[in-house]
């Protein structure tokens, strides 16, 4: 396995556990301590892979004062 469907794989563990209709999470806070320090991809890469994940899940998020 490759080590970005490792970080795939943590990510979709990860916002899984989150309840559904939770308020948003803050993506930059979670890539930054809870996944980024795990992984050699740039910050960039691993939150466009958060994005992604959070939105195939249905997981709400907020980048700084916005959210999705």
């Amino acid at each position: 396995m490759t080590e970005q469907e490792e970080l795939v794989q943590d990510i979709r563990e990860r916002l899984g556990e989150m309840p559904k209709g939770a308020l948003p999470f803050d993506l930059l806070a979670f890539v930054t301590t809870t996944i980024g320090q795990r992984y050699s991809m740039t910050q960039s890469e691993t939150i466009r892979l958060v994005m992604q994940e959070a939105e195939a899940l249905g997981v709400n998020y907020r980048i700084g004062s916005g959210s999705r």
